[in-house]
């Protein structure tokens, strides 16, 4: 993965925070309800509807629930379409990283 890509995803995964990358980890496909926003997601609240399956609706919707731009959700998107290896090895680093310092500061 590119420089600029793995700098985005550390950006993301400050914002999302340790619990949704994880989720997101257990991901297995790449459609809107599979992908790693769906997981990061996880178990929307009660009354939540999906979102649905037009990508331009996705974004805000999943983006409203992480926290982050919609904008940021199709650029997530588009780089765990096209690098899941290289997204999964910057995802573990993050989370190595972070679960260092926080057992740190215990």
């Amino acid at each position: 993965m590119r420089r600029a890509g793995r700098k985005f995803l550390t950006s993301v995964f400050d914002v999302l925070g340790s619990e949704c990358v994880r989720r997101g980890l257990e991901a297995r496909g790449h459609e809107w309800g599979t992908c790693f926003i769906a997981r990061a997601v996880g178990d929307l609240p009660e009354g939540a509807t999906p979102a649905p399956a037009a990508m331009m609706s996705a974004g805000p919707f999943y983006g409203a629930w992480l926290g982050i731009a919609a904008g940021w959700v199709y650029e997530v998107v588009y780089l765990w379409d096209h690098d899941e290896a290289g997204f999964r090895d910057v995802a573990l680093e993050w989370l190595e990283t972070h679960t260092m310092d926080a057992e740190a500061m215990l």
